[in-house]
């Protein structure tokens, strides 16, 4: 009878030994899960902000050339070319500030034998002079690309480039579009946390690239985007940030 009892008094003490330590054991786990659960909670959104915007300045390049077998001619052909274009500038309205003429640049062009290898003779010189107007007058500019056609008109051996349009604030719009966009991904994570749980203060953010790009485009670039070929513009920023979640 003592031995039954003593057995029993053993098996209840490691039953309750055993059960505490699952008890404890458990305890510990369910801490350490609702530790590491809290330390990673957090919920990233990206958010998208855009601005219109109007170019400051324009860049137009253009230039003249000609061509002779004789050195000294295609020079005096290229110097009066050059002054047919500053008075056609002139008469455009255009100020002599706006405007310069870049370096010369000449090439020796080679007289080709029967199988269009280049021989030792010159047959010809090549030589081109290009010119920078850069103004803020932006739309005057515009209108005098589309005129050049009286230059050719002239005998003018003249080519140019579609004028280029550039932002004069965009640090400034960079700073508000931050802004816009910051705000928009707060509302965005607002909608996805629901209405159980509260954001908690910013823990991370990260600046996407800024694209610069004509209105109603949807090309955008990973390494950023800055469109210069019309007047009108679109200027769009994204943000990516983490907020902390409360209960």
């Amino acid at each position: 009878m003592n031995i039954i009892n003593g057995e029993r008094r053993g098996q209840w003490l490691a039953a309750l030994v055993l059960g505490l330590a699952l008890v404890a054991s458990s305890w510990i786990w369910g801490r350490s899960f609702l530790a590491a659960r809290s330390v990673g909670e957090g919920l990233t959104v990206k958010g998208y902000a855009e601005l219109p915007a109007v170019s400051t300045l324009a860049v137009w390049r253009g230039g003249i050339q000609a061509r002779h077998a004789d050195l000294g001619e295609a020079a005096r052909r290229l110097e009066e070319q050059g002054r047919r274009v500053e008075a056609w500038l002139q008469a455009q309205g255009v100020a002599a500030g706006e405007w310069e003429w870049l370096p010369l640049t000449s090439w020796t062009i080679y007289r080709q034998d029967i199988h269009g290898t280049p021989t030792a003779t010159v047959e010809a010189w090549q030589l081109e002079r290009p010119l920078r107007l850069q103004s803020s007058r932006v739309a005057e500019v515009a209108a005098l690309a589309r005129r050049t056609e009286e230059l050719l008109r002239e005998g003018v051996a003249w080519n140019s480039q579609p004028p280029e349009y550039f932002l004069g604030s965009l640090e400034e719009m960079k700073l508000e579009l931050l802004g816009k966009a910051a705000a928009d991904a707060r509302r965005r994570a607002e909608i996805l946390a629901g209405g159980g749980r509260r954001l908690g203060g910013l823990t991370a953010a990260r600046q996407g690239i800024l694209q610069v790009t004509p209105p109603h485009s949807v090309e955008v670039a990973d390494y950023g985007m800055y469109s210069t070929e019309s007047i009108d513009k679109m200027v769009k920023a994204v943000v990516t940030v983490t907020f902390a979640l409360k209960p």
